[in-house]
């Protein structure tokens, strides 16, 4: 039975006296631990990991798993780097080495601070496996093995160990084997297993460090595309994207910067000829909009369908035809119409100042005090019908609709005292045809779309002529 010994606990002779023999002295044999470059192999991972952690951070923006991944290989590699590097330094800096020494009286095996030994008298056999560089040693149920580099100093071992454990007596035995010298693992495992939660953490931080240098990369690019772009819009879904981020602040005063010329722009865009009181009425309505927090303005649409279900009859009596019924030239459900001036409104608010400026939202009633848009659109029947062809299936296909005409009436409300302004527009089609179209996309082109869309086409360039966004293809009557 071995007896172990912790080296930093005997007493300073005692230690003399097994560097000593480590040394060689008093004709010990000596077979110290080849310290592997492969211990090396971790801590070399873990640079490479680095360099390709960093060149990875300085690209795309990592998907979250991409960070994860990095998070549980650097978590597992940088306690094995340290591991690695303990047991390839730590022989090189010991004061004792790691190994196996044979005295004239015992054999003692050193691991780290470790020391045991057995007298010689207790050993059974020692054998030389010459051809696998190896000596073996028994003593009761123990058996160790012990790698050997010069085989000429083994087979003098072997050729003498008889005559040895033979002569041999108590020497250093009686000190190893002092309890109050005892080598305790708990010691020595709490330690190590302290190491490797540090190196663990080393590794968290190394992983949460690469992520945040991935996420500056990835601001400053983000961050100079929506400069580049310089619009709200761009610079807004920048803020989105990095709420919290280096360039907020910028980005807020970039914001800042194009509000504050919004007026200025739109009006430098008027075109010649365009209504003054208009123009003026515009710059009012978006300069009470930069002035909100978050630049909204609110749109109400109203529907007054004013639809005589019986005219169908008398438009067949009078053509002669048979004609569809009104629901379908405009259905009662108006929330698709109303989609659709809400769709447009923001689209001409947007095309009249900066991308991302409004921040339009439809509500049933409209709040007093702040910028507004409230929009009736009153739909009559017209005493006339069309025809509308399509193609489909190798065939045409003939259908009559009655038609409608569309008012709309527009106000525009500061949401001060100032006067609201509006806008009137009559829109009546003129022609529906849808031609070709493709069969998996037949419910757009129905009649009722499209004839909605032949208005609001009408209705958004008089919106843009009005205020000076389209030249008036109309001439002004002097």
């Amino acid at each position: 039975m071995m007896t172990s010994a912790d080296f930093k606990k005997l007493p300073s002779e005692t230690q003399d006296r097994l560097l000593a023999i480590q040394a060689g002295a008093n004709g010990s044999y000596v077979f110290l631990d080849k310290v592997s470059l492969i211990n090396l192999l971790p801590a070399g991972f873990v640079v490479g990991w680095l360099i390709y952690g960093y060149s990875t951070s300085q690209n795309a923006q990592w998907q979250p798993w991409m960070f994860w991944l990095i998070f549980a290989v650097s978590v597992i590699a940088f306690p094995l780097a340290l591991l690695g590097l303990v047991r390839f330094i730590s022989p090189k800096v010991s004061k004792i080495k790691s190994g196996h020494m044979v005295t004239p009286n015992e054999y003692l095996k050193v691991k780290g601070r470790q020391v045991q030994f057995i007298g010689l008298k207790n050993i059974e056999a020692l054998r030389l496996l010459e051809d696998d560089k190896q000596i073996e040693i028994w003593s009761g149920s123990h058996e160790e093995r012990i790698d050997v580099q010069d085989i000429a100093l083994a087979a003098k071992l072997d050729g003498e160990f008889d005559s040895l454990k033979e002569s041999a007596v108590d020497e250093l035995g009686p000190i190893l084997s002092d309890r109050k010298y005892a080598y305790s693992k708990g010691i020595s495992g709490a330690l190590t297993l302290v190491g490797v939660i540090i190196a663990a953490l080393v590794g968290v931080g190394v992983a949460v460090g690469l992520n945040s240098l991935n996420l500056r990369y990835s601001e400053n690019v983000a961050w100079q595309q929506a400069k580049t772009a310089g619009t709200i819009e761009s610079i807004e879904a920048f803020k989105a994207q990095f709420p919290n981020g280096y360039f907020t602040a910028e980005a807020d005063r970039s914001i800042g910067s194009i509000i504050a010329k919004v007026k200025e722009n739109y009006t430098a865009k008027v075109k010649k000829g365009a209504n003054p009181e208009s123009v003026t009425a515009f710059a009012a309505f978006l300069d009470a909009i930069a002035k909100q927090p978050d630049r909204k303005v609110f749109i109400k649409i109203n529907e007054v369908r004013e639809v005589d279900a019986g005219l169908v009859a008398t438009l067949e009596d009078q053509f002669g035809i048979t004609v569809s019924s009104y629901e379908s030239s405009v259905p009662v459900a108006s929330q698709p119409r109303k989609d659709k001036v809400f769709s447009d409104l923001k689209l001409l608010l947007s095309s009249a100042t900066e991308r991302g400026f409004v921040n339009a939202e439809l509500v049933d009633e409209l709040p007093q005090g702040v910028p507004s848009i409230e929009m009736t659109l009153t739909i009559k029947p017209v005493r006339s019908v069309y025809r509308m062809t399509n193609f489909e299936g190798g065939r045409y296909y003939t259908n009559n609709h009655p038609v409608a005409s569309f008012l709309f009436d527009m106000t525009l409300n500061n949401g001060d005292s100032a006067a609201p302004f509006k806008m009137q527009y009559f829109g009546q089609a003129t022609q529906i045809n849808t031609g070709l179209y493709d069969t998996r996309d037949r419910d757009n082109f129905s009649f009722d779309k499209m004839l909605f869309l032949t208005v609001m086409n009408g209705f958004d360039k008089h919106f843009e002529t009005t205020f000076g966004l389209a030249e008036n293809s109309v001439p002004t009557v002097q």
